[in-house]
């Protein structure tokens, strides 16, 4: 018995001392990662692969909730939940939650970054309610929505802070200062008149919640940001026009139209006036998975360029015994490898390092864009054929260098916090106040 005792003790110490070199590390995955991982891969395989082009191939008003269905019962929209309020796989955003995430819309986004999208901006929406570690925001909108997962009609969320005068900008302080905000939320008897417009929203048109950042004075609009959550079916609460994108076409962008919407004190998120720092906590976590998604879509243009080299023939030998063309493949999966363990490293922070997961987004998806023109190159005229599916990966990459600040504004996200490091007075991460307001002008 004892000796059965101590090799169970020995047994989980190893564990534990792999899984925490693992994070550390990004050599291997913890062992509920690896679990989402073979999950994702395996329904990819099986449900996106086979339906890719036919998904892309979709009007902005078309919308597959089929796919949603099967995710939603594989686990995939709960992975930001704690298990307790309903959530699969972890611990929530705490204990490996984005780490998950990215895993999982790398695999997803290697067969159809579109579908992919769609998992991720629903985590992404779910995500200022999450980390507002307020245990009753949990209880208040979590179980109702995890409820649905099982359902024949899963519910959807959203995040929602671009708007037609104010999208990366507004992510950068300076930017944010000076951005002209038209969304504004007038106080009222029991809570807030809301009234403008976002655009760009993933999700927006399909989200049973929406996580709104408005701003509640005029003058320095983003130092009074304030998070909202607004359901559909408000009344004055609606979706205005769906845009027809160039890539990553599965997942919908529309246009949300507050009028006169109502909102309760108790819808609001975290404290008033709190949303510039709520939203920076947001992003910090959430920027890994664009990285994510990005070497998910040139992983899968890498795959299907290889495989092509081995098959096809150029001068009387398949194209891969070509010198050149193993140096260009051996070039793109070095640069896919170093992404990877960004990637992975920025999203084991927990609390959010910023300039990790901004270096992970900016990195990633600039690796992306080269891999992916890299590919449709390899293949000559064949690149540009929509059936060999690199055209494609690359439309769908560009996204990935623009959405959730473009690079140059997460440049100067790694700059702000490697100033601070250097002047000496970095503080720490993951609460209201290591985020600092934009200045007032």
């Amino acid at each position: 018995m004892a000796k059965n005792f101590v090799s169970w003790i020995a047994e989980r110490a190893f564990r534990f001392s792999f899984d925490h070199r693992a994070l550390i590390t990004g050599m291997n995955l913890p062992r509920k990662v690896r679990k989402v991982q073979e999950k994702a891969r395996e329904f990819a395989d099986r449900e996106l692969r086979p339906r890719a082009l036919k998904y892309d191939g979709k009007k902005p008003t078309e919308f597959d909730w089929e796919i949603v269905r099967v995710g939603a019962r594989e686990g995939f929209l709960g992975l930001v939940v704690p298990p307790k309020y309903g959530g699969l796989y972890s611990s929530g955003l705490m204990r490996h939650g984005m780490l998950s995430v990215s895993v999982m819309v790398e695999e997803l986004c290697r067969a159809c970054s579109g579908i992919g999208l769609i998992f991720g901006a629903h985590g992404l929406g779910l995500a200022p309610i999450v980390l507002s570690l307020d245990i009753s925001f949990w209880k208040k909108y979590l179980p109702p929505m995890t409820e649905t997962w099982d359902s024949d009609q899963p519910q959807l969320a959203a995040f929602a802070i671009t708007e037609p005068g104010a999208g990366s900008d507004a992510e950068d302080d300076i930017g944010a200062a000076k951005a002209k905000m038209v969304t504004f939320a007038k106080k009222t008897d029991g809570g807030w008149i809301l009234n403008g417009r976002k655009c760009f929203i993933s999700n927006g048109g399909q989200a049973s919640l929406t996580t709104v950042f408005s701003a509640t004075e005029r003058e320095n609009a983003a130092f009074s940001w304030t998070c909202f959550v607004v359901r559909k079916g408000q009344k004055g609460f609606s979706v205005g026009r769906l845009e027809d994108k160039m890539g990553q076409r599965a997942s919908s962008a529309a246009e949300l139209i507050f009028e006169d919407v109502f909102v309760s004190d108790d819808d609001v998120i975290g404290p008033v006036k709190g949303g510039w720092q709520l939203n920076r906590l947001t992003l910090d976590s959430s920027r890994s998975c664009v990285g994510a998604i990005a070497l998910g879509i040139a992983q899968g243009a890498y795959d299907h360029a290889f495989k092509y080299c081995l098959e096809n023939a150029r001068g009387g030998k398949t194209l891969i015994e070509h010198g050149w063309v193993k140096q260009e493949l051996a070039e793109m999966a070095a640069k896919l490898e170093a992404a990877r363990s960004l990637v992975y490293k920025a999203s084991s922070a927990f609390p959010p390092e910023g300039k990790l997961s901004a270096m992970a987004k900016s990195f990633s998806s600039d690796v992306g864009m080269d891999v992916c023109s890299r590919c449709v190159q390899l293949l000559g005229p064949e690149g540009i054929e929509r059936e060999r599916m690199v055209e494609k990966h690359f439309r769908d990459i560009k996204l990935c260098q623009i959405y959730e600040g473009t690079n140059q504004i997460n440049r100067l996200r790694i700059i702000e916090d490697l100033e601070t490091e250097y002047r000496g007075s970095l503080q720490p991460y993951g609460t209201y106040d290591s985020y600092r307001l934009p200045p007032k002008l």
